[in-house]
């Protein structure tokens, strides 16, 4: 995130380190990267390390979900990452296990923290698209060894539910009421109101599609957001990171945004993996990334806010998703 929590110090978060991992940092620096969870660096002598902190009410998606059950979704994804490195899996940037052994820690009932590597190397913010192809086609060689490792992990199985879909539903039965809690509330009632239409038939197309894709296709373990944020390029080649969002899914999960990017990708990943992939699969998972961000900043926009660079980058990202023009080929 952008904007630091206002209820969390960066002594609270040396804090939690010692006493946690046993690390006695004497310096930490709020990281503005990302979007999603918050992160710090952390200096230890010549150690570095880079802390993330997960807000759990940021990662509730429903309004039965509670803290407990983000918090568990939290870990068994963590516990995945663990495990890939056991496995062998070079790549795969995992946390350091904390003195009790887990793969994070609570700070108190509303934050996870967990503690990494920094790892040096070329990165680039954002979720861009990859500038070169060579670095395409080379996290493209990580996913196939991913889809196709066999390890056995505690991850979660994906159901393409859009988070903050009953919410969303709502709000477009209530565009005719303003909606006054922040800022960015009535410009969000605005543009929801000019594309509802267009929202309407695309949520009955991705209904569509998500039937058509969880029923029956093969599934592998997928890190789910494997864009150019989320790798670093170092001497031993990617290495992807932030793999919090880790489901067992179908292979289209990561590999739509590569092939828009380039076409070639879908070739050369089905000649590594000898998987052929779908269509509809791939239309699905592309929706429903833009459906979860509409879904996610709407209800945002429509709850207590306030204005800041997260809020801004919010608005933009529902400004980009919530355009038609995406949809064009999904009829």
């Amino acid at each position: 995130m952008f904007t630091r929590p206002s209820d969390l110090t960066d002594d609270e978060v040396v804090r939690a380190v010692a006493r946690g991992w046993r690390i006695e940092p004497d310096t930490a620096t709020y990281a503005a990267v990302g979007f999603g969870s918050h992160h710090w660096h952390l200096g230890a002598g010549e150690d570095r390390w880079f802390v993330t902190v997960d807000d759990l009410d940021a990662r509730l998606t429903d309004a039965s979900d509670r803290r407990s059950k983000a918090r568990n979704r939290l870990v068994a994804a963590l516990e995945t990452v663990d495990a890939l490195a056991d496995h062998g899996l070079d790549f795969v940037v995992a946390p350091r296990l904390s003195r009790r052994g887990g793969v994070a820690e609570s700070l108190n009932d509303k934050y996870v923290i967990a503690v990494y590597p920094h790892v040096e190397g070329r990165s680039e913010e954002g979720a861009g698209g990859y500038k070169d192809v060579w670095d395409r086609m080379r996290v493209v060689n990580r996913l196939a060894r991913l889809h196709t490792s066999g390890v056995e992990t505690p991850a979660e199985t994906d159901t393409l539910a859009i988070p903050r879909r009953a919410e969303l539903e709502l709000s477009i039965e209530q565009l005719a009421e303003p909606w006054e809690a922040g800022p960015y509330g009535e410009r969000a009632r605005l543009l929801v109101s000019e594309h509802r239409a267009a929202l309407e038939r695309i949520l009955q197309r991705f209904d569509s599609l998500a039937a058509e894709t969880l029923a029956g296709q093969p599934q592998v373990l997928t890190h789910g957001e494997p864009h150019s944020g989320n790798v670093i390029f170092t001497g031993n080649g990617p290495q992807l990171i932030d793999w919090d969002t880790v489901l067992v899914s179908t292979p289209e999960r990561d590999l739509w945004r590569l092939i828009d990017e380039d076409s070639d990708v879908r070739p050369h990943y089905e000649s590594l993996t000898g998987r052929r992939l779908n269509d509809s699969a791939l239309a699905a998972h592309r929706l429903w990334w833009d459906l979860c961000e509409i879904a996610l900043y709407t209800y945002d926009f429509r709850s207590v806010h306030e204005e800041s660079a997260d809020t801004v980058t919010a608005w933009n990202s529902l400004v980009e998703h919530l355009d038609p023009s995406r949809w064009t080929n999904e009829r």
